[in-house]
């Protein structure tokens, strides 16, 4: 069937998010209100959002789930799972954007106003793109340890891509992805990989 040959596996991206990156994706409402819009702690988030819970993250994995469930290689299922990646790389990015923000003891955005919440995520996001490595924990130790991190986890993210380039692998997650053009990504990734490293 041709339209399988070009599905996508939402099921194994959804456990990979669920289970293996699951700090990676949690608390992003928290953070960016913490850290980049003020607020003084976790009762005062609660009081200002109103929400107690972690509906980025779970929008992330029902979005993965609800694809999984489609008929395999439809539209619906296509889109649903490319909908759901840049939503969790947009978490993602948030969160790290979040931490760099206050380790780099930046000024808090302004604190009101209804697209206050999404707005803080838009300038984590931003923050995280530019400089993720500035978000991991340990960074804040600072010195020869904070450039041994950068370094160790540039090595994993550059082995990460190299391996995402076997066909191998790019056909488990993606059906017949092996077979596209993926010069422009490349590139756009390489340059990506560059500037966040210098």
């Amino acid at each position: 069937n041709p339209d399988e040959n070009s599905s996508v596996k939402p099921g194994y991206l959804s456990i990979v998010l669920g289970l293996i990156l699951y700090e990676e994706i949690s608390y992003v409402g928290l953070n960016c209100s913490m850290y980049i819009r003020g607020t003084p702690s976790i009762a005062a988030h609660t009081l200002i959002s109103n929400f107690d819970s972690d509906w980025p993250r779970k929008i992330v994995l029902i979005g993965m789930a609800l694809a999984a469930v489609q008929i395999q290689g439809s539209n619906l299922q296509h889109y649903g799972t490319v909908g759901s990646i840049l939503l969790s790389i947009l978490v993602i990015a948030a969160n790290l954007g979040s931490r760099a923000w206050k380790f780099m003891k930046w000024k808090p955005v302004d604190n009101g106003g209804l697209i206050a919440p999404l707005v803080s995520i838009f300038v984590a996001a931003t923050t995280g793109f530019i400089f993720p490595y500035m978000g991991f924990g340990k960074i804040q130790a600072g010195g020869k340890a904070a450039v041994q991190l950068v370094i160790y986890n540039s090595i994993i993210v550059a082995f990460m891509f190299v391996i995402s380039d076997f066909d191998a692998v790019q056909n488990f997650l993606v059906v017949g992805s092996e077979t596209c053009n993926q010069d422009m990504t490349n590139i756009v990734l390489g340059s990506w990989f560059t500037f966040t490293v210098i």
